[in-house]
């Protein structure tokens, strides 16, 4: 029975974090050496299941994970140029 309560604390670890339990995330993977910064961007990335943040944060976020500014920057262009043109 005790590799099933061994298993309890990893299988917690793997859901969700947010508040409180998403700060002693972002400080405990911290503390494997991670910069802050990258720790709260992979966290995003992954949609703060922090177990896919610590593997973008070994093998790098994908692209496909990060958010990417340039569609609202394009969505906003084109309300702009009608109201130009005319």
């Amino acid at each position: 029975q005790t590799p099933q309560t061994a298993a309890a604390p990893a299988a917690a670890s793997s859901s969700l974090v947010m508040g409180e339990e998403f700060d002693k995330t972002v400080k405990q993977i911290c503390e494997m050496g991670f910069p802050e910064d990258q720790v709260k961007k992979a966290l995003r990335a992954a949609f703060h299941n922090p177990d896919r943040a610590i593997e973008y944060l070994f093998s790098g976020i994908p692209e496909s994970a990060e958010p990417t500014p340039a569609p609202a920057a394009a969505a906003a262009a084109p309300t702009a140029a009608p109201a130009a043109v005319q």
